[in-house]
């Protein structure tokens, strides 16, 4: 008798252990409505079922969650400007060193995490960028997509270029307009050339830009995205971009072949599988 009460007695401690210790452990997308219309208007990712309690002065509250994987018709949303220390995945691009223009394209909500060899640390304004050998593209809708830092030649001021099409049958890269207009590119000094674009030939500027590849959202909480390098340096380099002036143009971002694989091996090594690494010199 005093065997069998024993064994009850350890059963009932298992099933509470499990229950307590696992039973509210799962990757969960919460979704919050912040301006009180019922609809979600930005997502925190962590991993648990409880949803994060966000501040009363921001005026958000739970409208849903979605446990191991995103809503798909929600993955358009960014994380809750409160939550950025809770939330790696889906980084805050509203800081001042990053601008942010409301027409991007549409992101990925959790990119694919790269794979750097080595703790090498590059501090830009507030983001601390670590240096990886090789980067990982995310993919949204079946193409391939990564970040870039961009700046004016001998300039120090850097702007993010997020969700940029890694597109190898490009002839040249193509940025924003709302780029040149962030670090002041005098458009008129540059080359200009006639394109291709909606609704006919459109006017469009070469303009000489210095880029470097990176890779927003990491597991690691001192680490905010990675940069491609070498050695523990980053790698930096010129290349021209075309730029098209005009609202409708602001979304065309893209990565072309000209002055790009002279430095990058972009390797298409299976479905949904694209790396950046840097070429041997």
């Amino acid at each position: 008798m005093r065997w069998l009460l024993t064994s009850i007695a350890a059963t009932v401690f298992l099933v509470s252990f499990t229950n307590v210790g696992f039973g509210m452990w799962a990757p969960t997308y919460h979704y919050y409505d912040c301006d009180n219309d019922g609809i979600p208007d930005c997502c925190v990712y962590c991993d648990s079922l409880v949803p994060p309690v966000p501040p009363l002065e921001s005026g958000c509250k739970l409208i849903k969650s979605s446990p191991f994987e995103p809503d798909p018709d929600l993955t358009s949303l960014g994380s809750c400007p409160w939550s950025l220390n809770l939330n790696p995945f889906l980084p805050e691009l509203s800081l001042d060193l990053f601008p942010r223009t409301p027409t991007l394209p549409t992101s990925p909500t959790v990119p694919p995490e790269p794979s750097p060899p080595a703790r090498a640390l590059v501090q830009l304004g507030e983001y601390v960028l670590q240096v990886t050998e090789m980067v990982k593209c995310r993919f949204f809708e079946g193409r391939p997509y990564v970040s870039l830092l961009v700046r004016s030649p001998g300039q120090s001021e850097w702007v993010i270029v997020p969700d940029v099409l890694v597109d190898t049958g490009a002839d040249v890269t193509h940025l924003p307009g709302w780029v040149a207009k962030t670090l002041d590119l005098d458009l008129a000094a540059c080359e200009e050339t006639q394109v291709r674009g909606i609704g006919g030939t459109v006017t469009a500027y070469l303009a000489t830009v210095e880029i470097a590849v990176i890779s927003l959202g990491s597991a690691e909480e001192d680490v905010s995205g990675y940069i491609l390098g070498s050695e523990g340096k980053p790698y930096y380099f010129s290349i021209p971009a075309l730029v098209i002036p005009g609202d409708q143009y602001e979304d065309i971002a893209l990565l072309g072949r000209t002055g790009v694989l002279r430095h990058l091996k972009i390797l298409f090594e299976e479905e949904r599988l694209v790396t950046i690494k840097l070429k041997e010199h």
